[in-house]
């Protein structure tokens, strides 16, 4: 007994080892991530392999329009998007949309847990527009 109970307290001290981000919730709040059995940890983060930059929109940039948007990505084990999450706020709906555009053009080398499998993840990811 005493060592299962060694290695939930473990878990519960060392919160790096869990993921950095959760999947949202109906309400829109982050949900916790769920909890990981010790080989389940992260071995190697995600990567980006594959770039497609976002085009500027022309309305944007007539009115010189900048930003950053920051979207939240679902990248499942083969590495391609699945779900992107918009920024809430008052980010220029042209902007949000090209960088959505882009998005789902990227490809990402997935997360590899401690048992070596391809993990899907969430990843929160800005992307700029600047003139």
């Amino acid at each position: 007994m005493f060592r299962s109970l060694a290695a939930i307290l473990f878990l519960l001290w060392v919160p790096s080892m869990l993921p950095t981000s959760a999947m949202p919730d109906t309400q829109g709040k982050a949900s916790p991530p769920p909890p990981m059995m010790p080989g389940h940890q992260i071995l190697r983060e995600l990567r980006l392999v594959h770039y497609v930059p976002p085009i500027h929109p022309l309305h944007a940039r007539q009115h010189h329009v900048e930003g950053t948007i920051m979207l939240k990505l679902e990248i499942n084990t083969q590495g391609k998007v699945v779900e992107i999450e918009p920024p809430r706020g008052d980010a220029p709906d042209e902007l949000v949309q090209a960088a959505i555009t882009a998005a789902r053009q990227w490809r990402f080398e997935p997360a590899i847990n401690r048992l070596h499998e391809k993990t899907g993840c969430w990843a929160q990811i800005p992307v700029a527009f600047q003139l």
